[in-house]
């Protein structure tokens, strides 16, 4: 992804960082909503680069690959899989998730919905500044 060539020039790439983090929650803090965000964002659900934020993109590939695997969604699991990935002076994931659960996205669909549009509006920014 080319959004950090948006940055260079002083544009802020079209995001919606809180309402990631609200569908996160509700991921982790509601049954089905993982398949809800997957009906929204199909056929790209398995992209954690439809969101913007890294530690969210973190979190939600971390979450792809525990329902892939038919595992359980558990806190600690996920906390446990970023601390592997980024060390705890850096990002502290049981704060950051434990915040995700306390704000989940009751219209999921909706939340969804915004984020992957967020994400469509950077890839045409991205491919249209790539041919000027």
């Amino acid at each position: 992804m080319q959004t950090n060539s948006l940055i260079t020039k002083g544009k802020v790439p079209p995001n919606a960082v809180e309402l990631e983090k609200s569908v996160l929650g509700a991921i982790l803090a509601l049954d089905g909503a993982v398949e809800r965000m997957m009906d929204i964002v199909y056929p790209i659900w398995n992209n954690p680069n439809v969101l913007y934020d890294e530690y969210n993109r973190l979190i939600y590939g971390i979450l792809i690959d525990l329902y892939e695997k038919k595992i359980s969604i558990d806190l600690m699991i996920i906390s446990t899989k970023v601390m592997e990935r980024i060390p705890l002076d850096v990002f502290n994931p049981f704060f950051y998730i434990s915040e995700l659960t306390n704000k989940p996205a009751i219209n999921v669909e909706h939340s969804a919905r915004i984020v992957y549009e967020k994400y469509l509006a950077r890839e045409i920014l991205t491919h249209a500044y790539s041919i000027i």
